[in-house]
């Protein structure tokens, strides 16, 4: 199986789960993209999201669990 097929399986998957799901930085826990089901329980826009951490929107009640 090709790199573009493997890559557009995954794409299709994490955009039409209704589960949230997210991709971050690993040292910084920035969001690199969300799917729908994030935005849509989150109630916020894809713009307003990327390129920054679950602190930063207030995401977690207590964000020294969230290692913020």
């Amino acid at each position: 199986m090709s790199a573009a097929l493997l890559e557009e399986k995954f794409a299709k998957a994490f955009l039409s789960s209704p589960l949230r799901v997210s991709i971050g930085t690993l040292a910084e826990g920035r969001f690199l993209e969300v799917n729908d089901a994030f935005l849509r329980d989150q109630w916020v826009h894809r713009d307003q999201v990327i390129g920054r951490t679950s602190p930063e929107l207030g995401l977690w009640a207590n964000p020294e669990v969230a290692g913020g």
